[in-house]
C-alpha cells in the first residue's frame, strides 16, 4: 500500500531526500505479497516454532493502519496506532494460519531516511511489553549512559519499545554510513515472558534489542566498532542480568574477520563479557553454523550475543537454514528463499527456583487472585520454612492451595502456584 506521508515507499513516488536510487519497488501485485506474507508466517511458526519474541530487520516504517475485529483497517492518518503495519498484517496471518496470536512494535524514530526500520513482535498468549517508566536505566527520560558524542533528543523519550542514537564522532574515519552512529537504530523492548501463559507460571523479565548494523563487512569498519561499543553501553545500561543483543551485525564474529590484519569490529560486544551464541553453534553443530551466502561461500553476519546469565540458561540455539541456500525451486515450492539471511532461533530455560514460587504467590495476592483473611500469610509461612525444613513444606503448600481452592483461590492461580512447587519438588 502506499503510505501517503512517505515519498519513496511506492511506485512513481517521488523519492526521499538522501536516498539515491529511489526506493519504491513493490511487490509484483497484491496476490505476490498477500502469498509471501504467508509463507513468512509458516517460516515463524513451522521452521522457528513460533517463538516468544521475534527480533525483526528491514520492517517497512508505515503506521497508517490498526487492526479492527481481525482484520486491518487503513486510512488517511499518520501514527494510527504506533505500531508497524506490515508487521501487524503478519501477526494477522499467523494468527489465521496457526491460531497463535502475536503483535508488533517499534520506535518510528529508529528509521533510515527509506523508512526501513527494526522492530519487535511478540506473543500475546505468553508474553508482555512492559509499561515504560521515567526512572528505567534505558527506556526512561534519563539512559544511564553517555555516549561520548551526545545523544539524540529522542533518546530521552520515555517508551518501550525505544530506538537510541547518538551523532557519528568527528574522530570515526574511513567510510561511513550517514552522520549518526546508526543509520537505523537499535530497537530495544523489555518484556515479561510467562512460562505457561500471561499470567500463569513462573515469569522472567528480559531485555530484547533488534540490531541492523551498516552493511558491508570489509567496509564502514570504524563506524560498525563504534555502532558495537554503543550497543555493549546500552546492554550495560540496562542493569540487567538478562539481556539479548541479536539481528544482524553485517559483519564476522571472532575468530574470522573480513580483513588482516584483523579489525575485531564486534570487540565491545566481546569486552563487556557478552557471549556469541554463534560459538555455541560451532562446538554443536559445526557445518550449520552460518547464516548468509555470498557468491557460494558461507557467512555469519547475524547473531546474537547474550548476557551471562542468559547464556547460562540456554537450551539451545540454531540458525533455520531456509533461505540463505534453500531457494524455492518453482512457484509453490514452499516457505523457502524468503530472505538472503538464515533466521536465528535460540531457546532458554525459566528454572523453577523458590524465589520464583514467592514472587508468584506475591503477585496473586496483590492482583485478588488469592483472598481471605490469612490465605496469603499461610501460605506464604510454609514457603519461608522451606530452607529449614525441606520439600514437606512443598508438600504442604500444594495440599493448602488445592483446599482453598476455589474459594479463596481462583484455579488459575491454584493451577500456576501447584505446578511451580510440582517442579521444584522434581528437582
Amino acid at each position: 500500500r502506499d503510505d501517503p506521508f512517505d515519498g519513496c515507499d511506492f511506485t512513481g513516488n517521488a523519492g526521499c531526500p538522501g536516498v539515491n536510487p529511489p526506493f519504491d519497488y513493490v511487490p509484483a501485485s497484491d496476490a505476490v505479497y498477500q502469498e509471501r506474507l504467508g509463507l513468512i508466517a509458516e517460516q515463524i511458526v513451522g521452521d522457528l516454532h513460533a517463538p516468544d519474541v521475534v527480533l525483526v530487520q528491514e520492517a517497512e516504517d508505515q503506521d497508517i493502519c490498526t487492526v479492527a475485529a481481525g482484520a486491518l483497517a487503513c486510512g488517511a492518518a499518520n501514527n494510527a496506532d504506533g505500531k508497524p503495519d506490515t508487521l501487524q498484517e503478519l501477526a494477522l496471518r499467523i494468527e489465521q494460519q496457526s491460531g497463535i496470536a502475536y503483535d508488533a512494535a517499534f520506535d518510528r524514530d529508529g528509521s533510515d531516511d527509506r523508512g526501513i526500520v527494526a522492530a519487535l513482535m511478540y506473543r500475546t498468549d505468553r508474553v508482555e511489553l512492559l509499561p515504560a517508566t521515567a526512572d528505567d536505566p534505558v527506556l526512561g527520560s534519563t539512559p544511564d549512559f553517555t555516549y561520548r558524542s551526545g545523544a539524540n533528543a529522542y533518546n530521552a523519550d520515555v517508551q518501550n519499545p525505544k530506538a537510541l542514537n547518538a551523532p557519528l564522532p568527528a574522530d570515526v574515519t574511513g567510510s561511513r554510513d550517514g552522520n549518526e552512529v546508526y543509520t537505523r537504530d537499535p530497537q530495544v523492548g523489555l518484556f515479561r515472558i510467562w512460562r505457561t501463559a500471561v499470567g500463569a507460571g513462573a515469569w522472567v523479565d528480559v531485555y530484547a534489542i533488534s540490531n541492523h548494523f551498516s552493511s558491508t563487512p570489509d567496509s564502514r569498519v570504524n563506524q560498525r566498532r563504534e555502532q558495537a561499543a554503543d550497543r555493549a553501553e546500552i546492554v550495560q545500561a540496562t542493569g540487567s542480568s538478562r539481556v539479548v543483543a541479536g539481528g544482524d551485525f553485517n559483519v564476522f564474529p571472532r575468530p574470522d574477520d573480513p580483513l588482516v590484519p584483523a579489525s575485531d569490529q564486534l570487540g565491545p560486544l566481546y569486552a563487556k563479557g557478552l557471549l556469541n551464541l554463534w560459538d555455541t553453534m560451532v562446538a554443536e553443530v559445526p557445518a550449520a553454523a552460518y547464516s548468509y551466502v555470498f557468491v557460494g561461500m558461507a557467512q555469519t553476519l547475524d547473531g546474537q550475543f547474550v548476557t551471562p546469565t542468559l547464556h547460562d540458561e540456554l537450551a539451545q540455539s540454531r540458525v533455520a537454514h531456509v533461505n540463505a541456500d534453500f531457494a524455492a525451486d518453482f512457484p509453490g515450492d514452499g516457505a523457502r528463499g524468503l530472505s538472503d539471511h538464515d533466521p536465528m532461533s535460540s531457546r532458554f530455560a525459566l528454572a523453577a527456583t523458590l524465589d520464583r514460587l514467592q514472587e508468584l504467590l506475591e503477585y496473586y495476592c496483590g492482583s485478588g487472585a488469592i483472598t481471605g483473611n490469612n490465605t496469603c500469610t499461610q501460605l506464604q509461612g510454609h514457603l519461608d520454612r522451606v530452607p529449614k525444613v525441606g520439600d514437606d513444606q512443598l508438600r504442604a503448600f500444594i495440599g493448602q492451595v488445592r483446599d482453598k481452592t476455589p474459594r479463596f483461590i481462583t484455579p488459575t492461580a491454584a493451577d500456576a502456584l501447584v505446578l511451580e512447587a510440582q517442579l521444584l519438588l522434581q528437582g
